[in-house]
């Protein structure tokens, strides 16, 4: 995982929103050369989800090209939507944590559709700032009968 800083932003925006997509293989291969022995025991890979009004704005999901990037080097399954972002909200870069808990509410659901029950869940987002959202998504998989859950970000916010 990256600091988030000068030399580390312009990779990740550029990743993020100016379609560098491409990027996602490098960062695929940090995370697994460096996390690969804590990633063993993971069963299936889920993207923090993104609104799709928004991904049709962006044109894809970063999180997501990021887990698909990981499947194939961890050969394990991805599931893109095994979480949903059902409501719009705001964007979380320059609010607070609590703004960012207040924000998400109620925005992020199980998909019913899965049985995770007993399951090991790789989530993969793009930048950890205050861990809101990936607090959220964790809680939600645990709810839904995940065991255990592990995060991976190309990035932390300090």
């Amino acid at each position: 995982m990256l600091v988030f800083d000068q030399q580390s932003r312009h990779l990740v925006h550029a990743f993020k929103y100016h379609d560098k997509t491409s990027h996602a293989k490098m960062f695929a291969k940090l995370l697994v050369a460096r996390y690969k022995s804590d990633l063993t025991d993971i069963d299936l890979i889920a993207p923090v989800p993104m609104h799709r009004f928004k991904r049709l704005f962006r044109n894809y999901n970063p999180a997501q090209i990021l887990a698909k990037e990981l499947s194939l080097l961890l050969d394990k399954g991805m599931i893109p939507d095994l979480l949903i972002k059902s409501k719009w909200t705001k964007p979380q870069t320059k609010l607070t944590k609590s703004q960012r808990q207040k924000n998400l509410s109620g925005s992020l659901k199980n998909n019913l559709k899965y049985n995770i029950s007993g399951k090991t869940i790789l989530l993969v987002d793009d930048v950890y700032t205050t861990g809101t959202t990936s607090n959220i998504c964790s809680k939600l998989l645990k709810s839904a009968g995940a065991k255990n859950v592990k995060l991976v970000t190309i990035a932390l916010r300090v």
